[in-house]
């Protein structure tokens, strides 16, 4: 499955998709609030400006859930904002987000599908030593 997403997004890296802000879509969201979303699929996006989360949006709204590539933003405030509003996004659907570990790639999920979150050895170390800290500076 993830080497059938890799390649679609290798696929679509070498497809020029120019968009207009006649491309971009608003969706209200009060239309979507009280149904609950069957997930159809699995796609594969890869954003290329602040334009592409209403696309994003419209499927994760469809039931599909996105697995996302930011690697053609190099600036980091774009980028930031572009996270920013997908975190906003997901909290209004109740959907779920996560980064695959320090890549370009993240994974947002409709409001039925919540993503398993298993820390790294290198996190739970800190945060063993954090409490060892806390432990010490307490007694």
């Amino acid at each position: 499955m993830i080497k059938f997403l890799l390649d679609k997004l290798r696929r679509d890296r070498n497809v020029n998709n120019k968009r207009s802000l006649n491309d971009y879509v608003l969706v209200d969201i009060k239309e979507h609030k009280n149904t609950e979303t069957k997930v159809k699929g699995i796609k594969a996006m890869k954003i290329k400006g602040y334009r592409d989360i209403g696309d994003v949006s419209k499927e994760l709204y469809n039931g599909f859930i996105m697995v996302i590539n930011l690697s053609d933003i190099t600036n980091k405030n774009e980028r930031s904002f572009i996270e920013k509003e997908l975190k906003t996004l997901i909290n209004k659907i109740n959907g779920d987000i996560a980064k695959l570990n320090e890549s370009n790639y993240i994974i947002l999920t409709p409001s039925n599908i919540k993503i398993e979150k298993i820390k790294h050895d290198k996190e739970l170390a800190y945060e063993r030593y954090l409490k060892r800290e806390f432990r010490r500076n307490t007694s």
